[in-house]
């Protein structure tokens, strides 16, 4: 949770996919990920850092994180 947070935020204050991906400890990929959930969810890339909440990060980490019951993936 923390992670998407702070790639919202990156992005938000004009950071690159790559620097923000860093500055979280998260692949690119991730975050690009993490941005076009939010950006679904609404999320614009002028829009103040307050606009950042915790409802838009759930909305992230249930778009961007598949349901597992029991903690773990299909195998």
């Amino acid at each position: 949770m923390i992670e998407v947070r702070e790639v919202l935020r990156g992005w938000l204050d004009g950071g690159g996919l790559r620097t923000v991906a860093e500055r979280a400890g998260v692949d690119r990929k991730t975050a690009r990920r993490h941005v076009e959930a939010a950006q679904g969810a609404g999320l614009v890339k002028g829009a103040p850092l307050t606009a950042v909440t915790d409802e838009l990060i759930g909305a992230v980490v249930k778009q961007v994180r598949p349901v597992r019951p029991d903690g773990h993936g299909p195998a």
